[in-house]
């Protein structure tokens, strides 16, 4: 692992040795803000990199000698932003980094982690959740690693299909929502009971919830978690690869096929912008968008090497960072595609 020289704050690490390259950094497969809005933590196949607002590299935690090396991973920043949390998409295992250190200081068994769930903090505490592959859902001490919940949809509903948790809304301290597929579980991780029991029609892949307790998907589906209903607010579209809620539930942002991006009012559902950026349609392994948490502006990873930055009132590009290689798949998917569409992507560099 690498560390950072002598330096005025934490958030402030500056390298002393060579420029990192792109091929150094590797693919970048997911995106998040610290909750001050100062540090932006990458990951990607080399590691965890973090960024000042300028992209100026803070930070490193290098993945490369670990045996779950070249795999893509989630990044999720605690309440405090002291400690971040990754995951991959068939690595055992959950691991927690001490951001002040750059170390790994917790590594939490987690067999058969599903590659569509990032792992979600509590609101206040250290406690993570996650999901398994064998449909399974975990709450873990991020600290000790300790199990403090455990959820089995099958125990509940034994003739229910076989389903993978796809989502996560942690609203309060007491209560988790746990996704499925086509059913979602309020359940009370104190009293360790279902509340409620949600049957909802829902694709794979990631959801997103906000502050009013609605969630959406990628297929343009907008339910209530308190009363069930459900209502498409956007069209489906096939290859759309990931939604987000701004911080405040005023906005949403889809991230689609052939680079595009939509922004979304959070209210009327009218689409507000649509950008130039994000994914082709190769990355399905992770959560590529990012809000601000003051929600000013946001962030997006793609298969193209950059992460953008938008400005969320003006909807203008404040800032393209070229740093991290393309898409290990990207070049073959696009030989399979005509001319016109691959020219429509700008980023595209090769």
């Amino acid at each position: 692992m690498k560390r950072p020289t002598q330096c005025l704050t934490i958030v402030c690490l500056i390298w002393a040795c060579n420029t990192i390259s792109a091929q150094d950094r590797g693919w970048a497969s997911s995106i998040a803000w610290s909750p001050d809005g100062q540090t932006i933590a990458v990951g990607s196949d080399s590691g965890i990199w973090f960024f000042d607002n300028d992209f100026n590299e803070v930070g490193h935690v290098d993945i490369k000698q670990q045996a779950d090396s070249r795999k893509p991973r989630f990044v999720a920043w605690n309440a405090s932003g002291d400690l971040l949390v990754y995951s991959g998409i068939t690595i055992d295992s959950v691991k927690v980094v001490d951001v002040s250190k750059l170390e790994v200081i917790a590594e939490i068994d987690a067999s058969r982690l599903w590659l569509w769930v990032p792992v979600v903090w509590h609101p206040t505490k250290n406690l993570i959740i996650g999901g398994t592959f064998g449909g399974e859902a975990h709450m873990w001490d991020a600290i000790t690693g300790e199990e403090r919940f455990f959820f089995d949809h099958r125990a509940e509903d034994p003739v229910l299909e076989w389903f993978e948790p796809v989502g996560f809304c942690w609203f309060t301290d007491d209560t988790v929502v746990i996704v499925l597929q086509d059913r979602g579980y309020v359940v009370n991780i104190v009293e360790n009971r279902i509340v409620r029991k949600l049957y909802i029609n829902l694709p794979p892949g990631p959801a997103s919830c906000n502050r009013d307790y609605q969630i959406i998907t990628k297929d343009g589906r907008l339910t209530d978690l308190q009363t069930g209903s459900s209502m498409r607010v956007f069209d489906y579209d096939k290859y759309a690869v990931a939604v987000e809620w701004s911080p405040d539930s005023s906005h949403f942002i889809v991230s689609s096929a052939h680079c595009r991006l939509r922004v979304f009012d959070g209210q009327t559902y009218e689409v507000v912008a649509e950008l130039v950026g994000g994914g082709y349609w190769v990355r399905l392994e992770a959560v590529p968008i990012a809000w601000h948490p003051d929600g000013s502006r946001f962030a997006v990873v793609g298969e193209f090497g950059d992460v953008r930055v938008w400005d969320a009132k003006t909807y203008e590009l404040m800032q393209r960072f070229d740093g991290f290689e393309l898409h290990p798949n990207l070049l073959g998917r696009l030989e399979d595609q005509d001319l016109p569409t691959v020219r429509s992507c700008p980023q595209l560099k090769i």
